[in-house]
């Protein structure tokens, strides 16, 4: 069909995709790392749950000391302990 100048709509896309992908392939393995992995010990912490605030988040004593916290994932109430990894509750101990 000639260069892409001649080809039109779905062709000339195609054609762009094809050069695209033969330039960038991409990443042969994800890009993250710990991609499908669960997090070790030393990458979650325990917190007591101090204060429920609005949207999903509480207010929760760590061992380094008072911060703000995710709920989306779990019900959890205050008083309770919560396994806290990347900001978020996970689960509730």
């Amino acid at each position: 069909m000639g260069d892409d100048a001649t080809r039109s709509g779905p062709e000339r896309l195609s054609a762009w995709e094809a050069a695209r992908a033969a330039a960038h392939p991409g990443p042969e393995a994800p890009v993250c790392g710990a991609a499908g992995q669960v997090a070790g010990p030393g990458e979650t912490i325990e917190a007591e749950i101090v204060r429920c605030l609005p949207g999903s988040v509480a207010l929760v004593r760590t061992p380094a000391g008072t911060e703000e916290i995710g709920l989306a994932l779990v019900q959890a109430h205050m008083g309770d302990t919560v396994l806290v990894h990347a900001g978020e509750a996970i689960t509730v101990l």
